[in-house]
């Protein structure tokens, strides 16, 4: 019997909130950095800071999701959600955008389990696929209109009006929540909190040491860092730290469910068959997507000195087809292979993103660009449908909840570490390709790059930089020259980032031979 989908309505605006959040914090880069004064990269850490609060701690949410009703966590949820976009909007420096992030990513890791579970308990057989690639196309709809919405509000009264518009779909989540099916908790359920500490001491060293990398050096420690480990960045000591960390979770969990003792996830979900390509092949998919959102905005927005609307705009071909890919990729699940068409989705994600690598020319409005935006685009939606939907199919009902805190663990994991890896790659190519045109031109003998703190280097317009020479006393010609120098430096580096995003792009193809072979949505 089909199920009414308005139940299907107040989940749609739950994960738009989220989604609507994630976009607007890009777009957002241009006005947050001119109304704090901070650099580009401290709206970086707030995205990290996010996901780390949600990959942290949303196996917490699966837990509290069983104990006090789906429903109920969803609607606290989407309430402390919904205070923190208000208190971002009303932020009065720099320090309160990071903590209302933090807060946001809390309260969505209660919210992103609860999205999974509920879509399990209202919908069955075709109508639950349908709903879980609607969940992945609302995800990709919603950050595509906070692009193109959240950008042309905040050019034309202000970014804080970007995060203002999120109000308005937590309202809607909490007053259409009613409508869920009554569900009832078990006061029996209890959190694992040595699993949490360990899981939220994993995430915080891998997310930080990341986000770290673009100051401290990814391999090798820079003069910027605290300390050195035989050469060896910090950065790199507390990703490694956070792996073994996480490796310790499982263990731990594994021993606790040996002896019927209450655990953080259900280790369940990893014994079914490709759940765990599933979950490694989505890792990729959203660290790739995340480290594109980043890049794009930063480059149009800091170094083009473009507005958020034009930025949007930049960006509009590749969040359609994410949302289109997510959406009408369902049709296909009776005819092919989650194996079959994962690869099929990898393969387009890294084309679009080699073709970015040879046609960018500062230029976003060419044939060239735009296809590979469309390309990539499709490729990242229809990753992100099928493979929830083999996610989510793969897993016994009793762990839905369980499913959904591994799916919302990786996804947002995930978004920290390529946003942060995308900017520790582009600034270490614009720091090389800087060295490198100075290497034998006149222009570093001169008095004011030996001024100019070259070990600092990140990515700035050609105006701010010219402003810079001249208080440092370089002429008119040398301002110029550095300027050239720059520009020709940045195009670089953002061509060799996106030839490196493709290289990571193409790798989980192999992961994916690992997926059923089963029709994408036939379920078991």
């Amino acid at each position: 019997m089909r199920r009414p989908w308005l139940p299907m309505v107040a989940i749609a605006f739950g994960q738009a909130q989220m989604s609507w959040n994630v976009s607007a914090l890009p777009v957002s880069v241009g006005g947050i950095v001119g109304t704090f004064g901070v650099a580009p990269t401290m709206v970086s850490t707030a995205i990290v800071l996010y996901s780390l609060a949600v990959a942290g701690c949303i196996m917490a949410g699966a837990r509290l999701g069983k104990r006090f009703g789906a429903g109920l966590v969803f609607r606290l949820g989407t309430g402390v959600f919904l205070l923190a976009m208000l208190a971002t909007a009303l932020s009065p420096s720099m320090g309160v955008v990071l903590a209302a992030q933090l807060a946001g990513g809390l309260a969505a890791a209660a919210i992103v389990p609860m999205l999974v579970v509920l879509i399990a308990r209202h919908y069955e057989g075709r109508q639950r696929a349908q709903a879980l690639g609607w969940l992945g196309g609302i995800q990709a709809m919603a950050v595509a209109a906070g692009f193109l919405v959240g950008g042309a509000v905040g050019t034309y009264f202000g970014w804080r009006w970007t995060f203002a518009l999120a109000l308005p779909l937590s309202a809607a989540a909490l007053v259409l929540s009613t409508r869920f099916d009554k569900t009832n908790g078990d006061p029996a359920i209890r959190v694992d909190t040595g699993g949490l500490a360990l899981t939220i001491a994993a995430t915080i060293c891998v997310a930080m040491g990341f986000n770290s990398s673009a100051r401290w050096g990814i391999l090798e420690a820079s003069s910027h860092a605290p300390f050195a480990l035989a050469g060896f960045s910090p950065s790199l000591v507390m990703i490694a730290g956070g792996l073994v960390l996480f490796f310790w979770f499982f263990k731990h969990t594994s021993a606790r469910e040996a002896r019927n003792l209450p655990v953080l996830v259900s280790l369940e979900v990893f014994k079914q068959r490709g759940q765990k390509p599933a979950l490694l092949s989505l890792h990729a998919t959203e660290l790739v997507g995340s480290a594109l959102l980043f890049l794009v905005p930063l480059y149009i927005q800091v170094v083009q000195g473009r507005s958020g609307l034009q930025t949007s705009i930049a960006m509009a071909p590749y969040q359609l087809a994410v949302f289109a890919a997510a959406v009408m990729v369902v049709a296909l699940y009776a005819r092919f292979s989650a194996r079959g068409l994962a690869s099929a989705g990898f393969l387009l994600m890294a084309a679009g993103l080699l073709v970015l690598a040879f046609a960018m020319r500062n230029v976003w409005g060419d044939f060239a660009v735009v296809a590979a935006l469309l390309v990539g685009g499709a490729g990242q939606g229809a990753l992100m449908s099928v493979l929830t939907n083999t996610l989510v199919n793969g897993t016994p009902e009793a762990h839905a909840g369980d499913a959904g805190a591994m799916r919302g663990t990786v996804i947002n994991l995930s978004a920290g570490v390529g946003t942060a890896l995308a900017a520790a790659i582009s600034v270490a190519f614009l720091a090389s390709g800087i060295d490198r045109k100075l290497d034998g031109h006149a222009l570093a003998q001169t008095e004011f790059i030996n001024r100019l703190d070259l070990t600092e280097v990140r990515f700035v317009s050609n105006d701010e930089l010219t402003a810079v020479a001249e208080r440092l006393g370089a002429t008119p010609g040398e301002a110029a020259d550095a300027a050239m120098i720059n520009e020709a430096a940045r195009l670089k580096a953002l061509k060799h980032s996106f030839f490196c995003l493709s290289l990571i792009a193409i790798l989980p193809i192999a992961v994916a031979f690992f997926l059923p072979r089963r029709p994408a949505g036939s379920g078991g």
